[in-house]
């Protein structure tokens, strides 16, 4: 996606702010990777009936942005799609496609907190046409991103904060709200440390499932490709909110072009 496949996707998300431009023109970014595991809210995509940790996935993705400002912000679109493999009996799709769009700012008046708003729609082609399919799968997010660089302070950290919400949580009737918390730090020799902490809840109507997860990692920049390696874990409900397995090492490589 742009995304790594460790923490979480705000900041993904949140990079729509720099995609955008002075320039009258489009600025068009495209992004691949390959991962050890695909990890979604804590909770792995590519872990198929579970017996495993969760297997390796293979991503990519392209971002639109408009030089158009609007209430301080910019437009942008993207794209982004994956492999996934879930438990049989569920879902027999292989392919995890996302379109999404939103608007982003550098910042809010003058306080230096950047700002992107937009929706996320997720869809698996070809879900619907399996005999183990019980449900449509397809499901939209809207979300919102808050972000702040402490420039004046050593390795200048940035802290994100963000706030999702679906009122069809994987093409059920369940309202989910995702809360996404992390710190960036840039280290010396193109290395990075992030931290990351998210709350997830769905809403069962009669009842509430909820857990949380929590992950860090270490990241490299070498000749133009991002290694990371992280660790990520959750409490013991995500297994049982997101029926598949949680937490775990990731390895990734990615390439922004």
């Amino acid at each position: 996606m742009k995304k790594l496949l460790t923490v979480c996707m705000t900041s993904a998300l949140l990079m729509g702010s720099s995609l955008a431009s002075a320039e009258d023109e489009f600025e068009i970014s495209a992004n691949v990777a390959l991962a050890s595991n695909y990890l979604f809210y804590g909770a792995s995509q590519t872990a198929g009936n579970g017996t495993n940790d969760g297997g390796p996935a293979i991503s990519g993705g392209f971002d639109i942005a408009s030089p158009w400002e609007v209430l301080g912000g910019n437009f942008y679109v993207g794209t982004w799609a994956s492999n996934v493999e879930w438990g049989a009996g569920t879902n027999s799709a292989s392919i995890e496609l996302d379109v999404y769009g939103g608007i982003a700012g550098d910042s809010i008046g003058s306080s230096g907190v950047s700002w992107d708003v937009g929706a996320w729609s997720y869809s698996y082609p070809g879900q619907n046409d399996t005999a183990d399919a019980t449900e449509d799968f397809d499901y939209i997010e809207i979300y919102g991103n808050l972000g702040y660089t402490f420039e004046t302070m050593p390795l200048a950290p940035s802290l994100s904060v963000g706030m999702y919400y679906s009122p069809d949580y994987f093409g059920s009737t369940n309202e989910s709200y995702h809360i996404p918390v992390g710190i960036d730090i840039g280290l010396p020799n193109d290395f990075s440390l992030s931290f990351g902490y998210g709350y997830f809840e769905v809403d069962n109507n009669s009842s509430q499932d909820s857990y949380s997860y929590y992950s860090v990692a270490l990241g490299k920049s070498i000749f133009g490709v991002d290694l990371s390696a992280s660790l990520t874990g959750a409490t013991d409900d995500c297994g049982a909110v997101q029926a598949t397995n949680c937490g775990g090492a990731v390895f990734s490589i990615s390439k922004a072009f």
